[in-house]
């Protein structure tokens, strides 16, 4: 036996005594767990209800010996955030009530995970607590109705049960500076003090006081118009091109405490304000979110922003209008705006717009991982061509979920496409409103009898259609300001305050939804081939997933260069707008085409700019057909330009379509710029230019 004193043995170094060490330690651990616990999910949310002083969070997975934190993120934190600590308890804990506010946070408006697992989305709160005051707020059986009525009384006569309203963020806040309003105008949001506009206020409780009173349902439009708001009020998005805001509407800023504290404060003022018991100030039973979001650059501006981006701001712009107006008004409803682009963009811009369906998607996708909650859809179903009432001739509108456009003509297919089990909301499907759609009216008595005739064939097949709740009619009357369309139901007023006189449309809409309807609106049946009404119904489905209809589009063969395929990396120069669109052509065909709607007369020309490698092509051309899709237009000039050189200048006016050919073999082996251009006449007013199927081919001589 050795003694304390004496030497170690040549084999037992620091190394190997570190080693025993830990072995010793590890031995003194508790046994791990068995593997059925090893195999256990991590900790996670399943549900969270709110009430008005707590919240309910209902948890499953992991073990009882490991204990757990709950962290909030407020709305407009990122994903990664670190967050707030509510909650440090045992791993057994099935469901943790916590406060609901926290200093002066409303926790209701906040996301919330497990720390350390940020494999899994946050959750929000998807149970809301009715509130002990207000009324349930119920959607009428019948379904026309007009938006933004010129009369309430002519709304009433008209037999209306549905009305929408719009109303601008904004306008609702007062502005730095202003004096202070009355207490019952001020609250305090989340840190944020935020003052409503008393005048404005009032001026909505008359009107939405009225048209309750009268028997209409109202639907709000809640919308950020940019010119009607300050900077410094913080509801612009900061990424929104002001600028460059077609029509003045942006999306909501979500981005920081002032912007969300503006958007959930306005919408639950509203909600509480226009739910009461006693109705004294009306009733608001829907609202939707922004205005066709799908084209978002032109009616919800962000800037340019792919699809992702815009699913993520809608997602959270609906989320929380949600809580907001369900706190206050059970069986209020939230929808989202779509056009009528279907399977693909009102234009390929992919920064600008995105295709109805694919944005559906995203968003059903990030609601659920949020924990899914019951928005619908505002669609707007208007004819493929807006200034042709003939909604039954649209090519676009097509009998697949691969339909470019969802119009009138196949407006079934939005619901059956909602009915798909991966679109489902808590196991049912989402419903639609059709909340903006009207027929233009074209020319003459005739134009008259055509616009009536569409509007009772849209009807009879929207009244067949299960899953839709409401067709709102834009417009009431005929309005200056909205590019040449005559889409309402009277002329346009003689003088401010009066009403125009009726048109046969007006005729038909009141007999809409009554027993006189069929036989007084037959006249409209042979417009569109039909003898009978039975005919003009919706068809049954099932639907297949590839239209059989594309089997008429037109495309070129083997071209070097397709322009519609590389506008992706064009630039843009001078133009009201742009992109790239599926065109229904005048023989009946359908072709991608380049459009470009010159800028004013006095302004240089709008130009598509391409840089174009001609490789060692033989004798290479350009190929393009110069169409004016609007019959308004008094002609474009299309020019071609390469390299400066002007080698194509062509007039054209609306209907005519004829393919230009351009020799570019003076240019083979080159890398060449390629200027497509657009010049007004007069006025570019009308003038939807389009270059059909561009692209660089091998010129006739070659073949």
């Amino acid at each position: 036996m050795q003694t304390l004193k004496e030497p170690m043995h040549a084999d037992v170094s620091p190394a190997r005594v570190a080693a025993l060490l830990i072995a010793a330690f590890l031995l003194l651990l508790p046994a791990p767990p068995a593997a059925a616990e090893e195999a256990a999910p991590a900790r996670s949310i399943d549900r969270i209800a709110a009430g008005p002083e707590t919240l309910r969070i209902r948890l499953s997975g992991g073990n009882d010996r490991e204990r757990f934190r709950l962290v909030a993120l407020h709305a407009w934190e990122p994903d990664d955030a670190v967050g707030t600590l509510v909650h440090a308890g045992p791993g057994g804990e099935e469901t943790v009530e916590i406060p609901r506010r926290l200093g002066d946070r409303d926790l209701l408006f906040s996301r919330f995970l497990v720390e350390g697992d940020r494999r899994r989305p946050a959750r929000w709160a998807t149970s809301l607590e009715p509130p002990a005051e207000g009324t349930q707020i119920r959607w009428p059986a019948a379904r026309k109705g007009v938006a933004v009525p010129d009369s309430i009384d002519d709304a009433v006569e008209l037999g209306s049960a549905h009305v929408t309203v719009n109303v601008e963020l904004g306008s609702l806040l007062l502005p730095p500076g202003a004096e202070d309003p009355p207490a019952a105008f001020i609250v305090n949001r989340d840190g944020q003090r935020l003052r409503f506009d008393p005048a404005t206020v009032r001026h909505w409780d008359e009107q939405i006081g009225e048209m309750t009173r009268r028997g209409l349902h109202v639907t709000v439009v809640f919308l950020n118009q940019l010119q009607k708001v300050a900077a410094a009020k913080g509801v612009i998005h900061p990424a929104t091109n002001v600028e460059e805001a077609l029509f003045d509407l942006g999306a909501f800023n979500l981005t920081d405490a002032r912007g969300v504290a503006s958007y959930t404060a306005v919408l639950g003022f509203l909600a509480e304000r226009y739910s009461r018991a006693d109705r004294r100030y009306g009733h608001v039973g829907g609202y939707i979110v922004g205005n066709e979001i799908d084209s978002h650059w032109t009616w919800h501006n962000m800037g340019e922003a792919d699809l992702a981006a815009v699913a993520r701001q809608h997602e959270r712009e609906l989320r929380l209008a949600w809580l907001a107006v369900r706190e206050h008004a059970p069986g209020a409803r939230v929808f989202t705006s779509l056009t009528h682009s279907w399977s693909r963009p009102n234009a390929r811009a992919p920064l600008r717009n995105t295709a109805g369906r694919e944005l559906l998607e995203a968003l059903t996708r990030l609601s659920r991982a949020g924990g899914d909650f019951d928005w619908d859809i505002a669609h707007h179903p208007y004819p493929q061509n807006l200034f042709d009432p003939r909604f039954w001739d649209d090519q676009l509108a097509m009998f697949g979920f691969d339909t470019p456009m969802i119009t009138f003509a196949n407006l079934e297919l939005l619901p059956a496409f909602l009915a798909r089990p991966e679109m489902l909301c808590n196991g049912e499907p989402r419903r639609v409103i059709l909340s903006e759609q009207g027929f233009h009216t074209l020319p003459g008595v005739e134009g008259e009898r055509l616009q009536a005739a569409a509007l009772a064939l849209a009807a009879y097949r929207i009244f067949r259609i299960d899953g839709i709740d409401a067709f709102i009619l834009h417009r009431h009357a005929d309005a200056a300001g909205e590019g040449g369309l005559l889409l309402g139901l009277r002329h346009l007023a003689p003088a401010p305050g009066e009403l125009g006189p009726k048109k046969l449309a007006w005729d038909v809409f009141r007999a809409m939804e009554t027993p006189a309807f069929e036989s007084s609106a037959a006249f409209a049946l042979p417009y569109a081939g039909h003898e009978r009404w039975e005919e003009a119904a919706p068809r049954p489905g099932p639907f297949p997933e590839h239209a059989p209809e594309w089997a008429g589009f037109k495309r070129r063969e083997a071209p070097l260069v397709d322009l519609t395929a590389a506008a992706d990396q064009a630039r843009f120069e001078n133009d009201l707008d742009h992109g790239v669109k599926l065109l229904s052509l005048p023989d009946g065909g359908m072709a991608d085409a380049l459009y470009l709607h010159p800028n004013t007369p006095d302004g240089p020309a709008a130009a598509a700019v391409f840089a174009v490698d001609l490789g060692d092509a033989e004798a290479p051309e350009l190929a393009f057909s110069p169409y004016v899709a609007k019959p308004g237009s008094d002609g474009v000039l299309f020019r071609v330009r390469v390299d400066g050189e002007e080698l194509l200048a062509a007039p054209v006016r609306f209907g005519s379509m004829q393919e230009q050919r351009v020799d570019l073999s003076a240019f083979a082996g080159r890398r060449v710029e390629l200027r497509l251009e657009t010049e007004p006449g007069a006025t570019s007013a009308y003038d939807e230019a389009y270059f059909v199927s561009p692209a660089v081919v091998r010129g006739r001589r070659s073949d």
